[in-house]
């Protein structure tokens, strides 16, 4: 059998780590005896992996400047499970949650809207709006099994988003300094988990939609749309705006 690659492709703070979790937890309950193979993609790909029989691929990815590697993800991946934000939330997020200078968190946000605008009409494609809270609601689960082939059941489901909630991943990151196969990075003092791609950075995460108006300047939110590729994805992320509370 060949492998299978679903690739979820996100704008950074777009709810990413949550598309390839809930990714996991239905391949996991759907067919549990295939394998599974995590991979989070910026500059190498290990096609290797890629290449491997039985193996359900999952490739987590914002930005890909390396082109080697884009073009081997791009030509193997047969799901493409996108997610979106306004950038200027994006950017306040990055700048909130993971400390991120300004300048470069707009530099990746608009990168990672470049990557997501190229791949948004591809056949393979299904985007998520970050505005529309698609990360708290069941049917996300039950709209992603049918993409990805397979019948999920009730209770699968709820098992699954209980392990997806905010409650369940807090404990998961709280236990992270204490785990052996926990990768550390000494620059950003994060933990991080190999196979879900939870950092210490997503804890303490609030979801507010229009939090920029609080992090960014006037200015700040201006720069961040003069970037053409984040402008258009601001106005595509608009309708999934209306109606959502800001705070």
């Amino acid at each position: 059998m060949k492998s299978r690659v679903i690739w979820c492709l996100g704008m950074y703070a777009s709810a990413s780590t949550w598309m390839l979790n809930a990714v996991r937890e239905i391949q996991v309950a759907c067919r549990p005896g295939e394998r599974v193979a995590v991979q989070f993609v910026r500059d190498n790909i290990d096609s290797n992996v890629l290449a491997q029989q039985t193996v359900i691929n999952i490739v987590k990815s914002h930005e890909i400047p390396e082109a080697a590697s884009l073009l081997t993800l791009a030509g193997r991946a047969d799901t493409i499970l996108m997610t979106v934000r306004d950038p200027r939330d994006a950017v306040a997020s990055m700048m909130e949650y993971q400390k991120t200078e300004f300048d470069k968190a707009t530099q990746l946000v608009n990168e990672s809207s470049a990557l997501c605008l190229d791949f948004l009409k591809d056949r393979r494609t299904t985007c998520f709006h970050y505005e529309s809270e698609f990360f708290a609601h069941r049917k996300t689960l039950f709209d992603l099994a049918r993409i990805m082939g397979c019948t999920l059941s009730d209770g699968a489901a709820e098992g699954c988003f209980e392990r997806l909630s905010r409650p369940a991943v807090e404990r998961l990151i709280k236990e992270l300094p204490r785990r052996q196969d926990i990768l550390y990075d000494p620059v950003s003092g994060d933990f991080l988990d190999p196979q879900t791609q939870w950092h210490t950075h997503h804890a303490g995460r609030s979801g507010r939609v229009g939090r920029w108006r609080q992090t960014l300047s006037e200015a700040q939110a201006r720069d961040v749309l003069s970037r053409s590729d984040a402008q258009r994805v601001s106005r595509l992320t608009l309708a999934n705006t209306v109606g959502v509370k800001r705070s």
